[in-house]
């Protein structure tokens, strides 16, 4: 298996990767709390709390 190290990045880099895939409802009903990526961020992630229910939620993207 090769090595695979995931770095924190912020908000503002996040958003240029993925900006095009975010429904702007989504702010709504959830807070946005840390940001991810590998080394050549072919695949990003973030963690986000749900404000209806309190649970947590990660989603994770990965690009072509």
């Amino acid at each position: 298996m090769d090595n695979f190290s995931v770095k924190e990045i912020d908000a503002k880099r996040f958003n240029a990767l993925a900006a095009q895939a975010r429904s702007p409802a989504a702010a709504y009903t959830s807070e946005e709390l840390a940001w991810y990526a590998n080394a050549d961020e072919t695949v990003i992630g973030v963690i986000l709390l749900d404000t209806i229910d309190d649970d947590y939620v990660a989603i994770v993207l990965e690009g072509v």
